[in-house]
């Protein structure tokens, strides 16, 4: 009898930390790739090569950012220079946007299961997807704002810079300096200490884990007519999404969005089940209208968000939303009403 869902949390704890490109990630992979296959669905484990160090890049910029602004109390242009420099990477590093290529690569695992059987009226695949790695212990990963917040005290360090270059009075400019110096210094002990600390238990990104398999253990059992499920269980979410970004690069060439939607499943929390409305790490971007309206429809209101898998999606237009603690019936409802109004 093939595993159920109940064991696999146990067995995940067996493989023990789940880090971003770390060998219990690897091992995580190997273990749900056999989930998938014992329960009769094919499955796959598809290595990306990826640059995880995000947290220590950032880290590096708010010092950057930092002695600019010291610079500038005796050269404005080259502490202007430097605070600009900083305010333009940041974002660009946070959003995927920055090439780090003299950064190592390291490998990362998702799990990709097609559907085994495509519905003869099937018009669009739904891709479920949650996270398998999880995050490190450092204080701001419970920050999702956190790049934005620091993009910010940038820009009000770039603008104090901009005034003493152009001749103002720097006695208060040192005092209106201080709190976004401080602001940074703080960001870059706490980007320095999550990008160095130990992995978490994982066990809110476990439960993400065991819903996307129960939800779609439960659309096999009784499929969708109009959609065809994949599921994508990605690595390497932690530092930016960063094993969905390499799903969504390897297939956007042959994917048309009309043909796609991305149900992403959030680590849980304490908080209460809800849709994102909008995702990102610094600028958000509103997340597909009709999935937001249907995720509503089935009894899940908008709320606070963190990033997930449908992020990486909406980045290349394709349709997605996020979910977080949502419950079962929550997220079969939501399928149901996709595939009713598919047939309309």
């Amino acid at each position: 009898m093939p595993p159920g869902p109940t064991d696999l949390p146990a067995r995940l704890a067996a493989v023990g930390p789940r880090p971003a490109c770390g060998n219990g990630e690897r091992l995580a992979a190997l273990a749900l790739r056999d989930e998938l296959r014992g329960r009769g669905r094919p499955a796959r484990v598809e290595p990306a090569w990826v640059r995880p160090q995000s947290p220590l890049v950032q880290a590096a910029l708010c010092a950057i950012g930092v002695a600019g602004s010291l610079v500038a109390l005796s050269r404005p242009a080259i502490g202007l220079g430097l605070v600009g420099a900083a305010l333009v990477l940041l974002p660009a590093e946070a959003s995927g946007r920055l090439p780090t290529a003299l950064l190592p690569r390291r490998a990362t695992q998702n799990v990709v299961s097609e559907p085994p059987v495509v519905p003869p009226g099937a018009r669009v695949r739904l891709v479920v997807t949650a996270a398998i790695d999880a995050p490190r212990a450092g204080l701001l990963r419970k920050v999702p704002f956190a790049p934005a917040l620091l993009c910010a005290f940038l820009a009000v360090l770039a603008a104090i810079a901009g005034a003493r270059l152009a001749g103002a009075d720097g006695g208060w400019l040192g005092l209106v300096a201080l709190v976004p110096a401080v602001g940074l210094v703080v960001g870059a002990f706490g980007l320095a200490e999550l990008g160095l600390a130990h992995p978490t238990d994982g066990g809110p990104e476990t439960r993400a884990l065991s819903d996307a398999l129960a939800l779609v253990a439960a659309l096999d059992a009784d499929p969708p007519r109009h959609l065809a499920v994949e599921l994508v269980l990605a690595g390497a979410a932690a530092p930016g999404q960063l094993g969905m970004r390499a799903y969504v690069r390897a297939r956007r060439r042959g994917a048309r969005p009309e043909e796609l939607a991305v149900l992403a499943l959030a680590p849980a929390d304490r908080g209460p089940a809800r849709h994102h409305r909008a995702e990102g790490p610094v600028v958000p971007l509103r997340l597909h209208p009709g999935l937001r309206a249907a995720a509503t429809a089935a009894g899940l209101p908008a709320g606070r968000a963190g990033i997930t898998g449908a992020w990486a999606a909406r980045r290349v237009r394709w349709p997605a939303v996020g979910l977080t603690n949502a419950p079962s019936d929550a997220c079969l409802a939501l399928v149901r009403r996709l595939d009713a109004e598919l047939a309309s």
